[in-house]
């Protein structure tokens, strides 16, 4: 937030955010719960769920398993735990939906700063955010949104087309070099 220079200035205490690669933190800890001979199923949905004294079983695309413990690790409005009544008291505001996409041959006037733009499309309001990855000479670009009629997708592609980085650039010169010589390679969700 704020000058980048000024920020720099500042050293460590300039800094306001970290970023850490996702993948690589999913892949770690995947690999630490594997060595404590944890069981991981992915890809199941859990569509029933019952609980004993000291056991617990999950079904789900079409196979049963049982357990222990039962970790739903299946995001933050998760099934698991509406399924088995913990969320009957939350109230839901909204879902906050993004699409990702890894970039190469970008310049960016600043590599270590994260660049943030909300722009507008039919349907409403939508951010763009482009960073530097943790672990590779490639950035992320980010679209996201907590409209839910936004397609994101769509709203990438509009990000992306002159019409709406012409009057940025003509703001931010620094702009014109980020997306003019860019690779977008496949989208993460």
């Amino acid at each position: 937030m704020g000058v980048v220079k000024e920020q720099k200035k500042k050293g460590i205490y300039g800094k306001v955010t970290s970023i850490l690669d996702k993948e690589t933190l999913l892949r770690c800890l995947l690999e630490e719960a594997r060595t404590c001979s944890v069981e991981v199923f992915p890809g199941i949905n859990v569509d029933n769920v019952t609980t004993g004294n000291d056991s617990v079983t999950a079904e789900g695309s079409g196979q049963t398993f049982s357990g222990k413990y039962l970790v739903a690790a299946d995001g933050i409005n998760s099934p698991i735990a509406r399924i088995m009544g913990f969320n009957d008291n939350r109230a839901y505001y909204c879902q906050f939906r993004a699409i990702t996409y890894h970039m190469k041959g970008v310049e960016l006037p600043e590599p270590d700063a994260g660049y943030n733009i909300t722009g507008f499309v039919k349907e409403g309001p939508a951010m763009l955010f482009v960073h530097k990855r943790a672990t590779a000479e490639e950035y992320v670009f980010i679209v996201a949104t907590i409209h839910p009629l936004i397609d994101l997708k769509a709203t990438a592609d509009y990000f992306m087309k002159d019409s709406f980085l012409r009057p940025l650039v003509q703001r931010c010169p620094d702009f014109e070099n980020i997306f003019r010589q860019r690779q977008l390679l496949q989208p993460h969700r």
